[in-house]
């Protein structure tokens, strides 16, 4: 196994992630009646401030975004006896979830241009793996977490991106079909699109951060309604920088910048708020629908009945 490990302090706390040299849209896929492209993946921006709020050791904000065809479901008890909470996706994994004891692990597929071989596992049973292997005990969740995942062989999955934290310590994960490269997180807002944290590409990402930073302040009420506007932000900025390598038409490009993509076959389908403290999640909401059209909802009852 391929693992190369690195601390992130050095950094500059916010990020933008990179499309692949090959672009995912090809011209006349986004049109009704077209059918799914076999390269299409679920993509995701998910801000995290780590370590900033006194009393709110992390904070999570996150969109996913995918064909409106791909069937899903809201959050629910994914291990009862565990206390794993998260949303399942249509292999029976998870894009993002909780445990009860505090632990976060997220998802953002690396965005590639061919399609994963028909024998790859599924990234969402990799989180809910993680998920699983940190919910027991308060000490060294996301640690635990982490070593789950670097366990596994990465040339079984297609490319993704993965956060986990527990409030203590943030790592991003990258899986690519080399290995396994794991950085932590210095304390900051951070905010992981469909590449690496230092990746040009999504200027969305940049946007996200300087908005949260702005608020981070706030009240958590306060807070919290902000995160609920950025995610719901339809905004496609007028110019965005593309690849030039990339056969993403621009126009193409333009809609995938927006925070809360708008299509009509592909877009945001659902937004996730979660707090997590010491040793407990003190807050999870979700909008189970596009977050400029559907109310948050608050789930933080599924951990505290499991």
């Amino acid at each position: 196994m391929a693992l190369r490990l690195q601390r992130a302090g050095g950094q500059r706390p916010w990020v933008a992630g990179r499309r692949s040299s090959r672009g995912l849209y090809r011209e006349g896929r986004f049109t009704r009646g077209s059918q799914e492209p076999k390269t299409a993946r679920i993509m995701c921006t998910i801000a995290l401030v780590h370590r900033v709020r006194p009393g709110q050791p992390l904070v999570v904000a996150a969109n996913r975004d995918e064909f409106y065809a791909r069937p899903a479901t809201g959050p629910t008890l994914l291990d009862e006896r565990l206390g794993v909470a998260g949303g399942r996706d249509h292999k029976g994994g998870t894009w993002l979830g909780v445990t009860k004891n505090g632990l976060f692990v997220g998802l953002t597929n690396q965005r590639t241009a061919e399609p994963p071989p028909p024998d790859a596992r599924s990234r969402g049973e990799a989180v809910l793996e993680c998920l699983r292997a940190g919910a027991a005990g308060r000490d060294g969740r996301a640690e635990r977490a982490l070593e789950r995942v670097l366990a596994m062989d990465a040339a079984e999955f297609p490319p993704f991106n993965l956060a986990v934290g527990d409030g203590d310590r943030l790592f991003v994960v990258y899986g690519r079909a080399d290995g396994w490269q794991s950085v932590e997180l210095s304390p900051g807002v951070w905010v992981l699109a469909n590449d690496r944290l230092d990746s040009p590409w999504f200027p969305k990402a940049n946007r996200l951060r300087a908005r949260v930073a702005e608020v981070v302040d706030a009240p958590w009420d306060a807070l919290r309604a902000e995160l609920e506007h950025f995610l719901a932000d339809t905004t496609v900025p007028e110019d965005v920088p593309v690849d030039p390598t990339s056969p993403v038409p621009k126009e193409w490009a333009r809609a995938l910048q927006a925070l809360c993509i708008r299509t009509e076959i592909y877009g945001t389908r659902s937004s996730t708020i979660a707090v997590v403290g010491d040793g407990r999640v003190e807050h999870y909401g979700f909008a189970d629908g596009p977050p400029d059209q559907t109310p948050f909802r608050d789930f933080t009852s599924l951990l505290n009945g499991a």
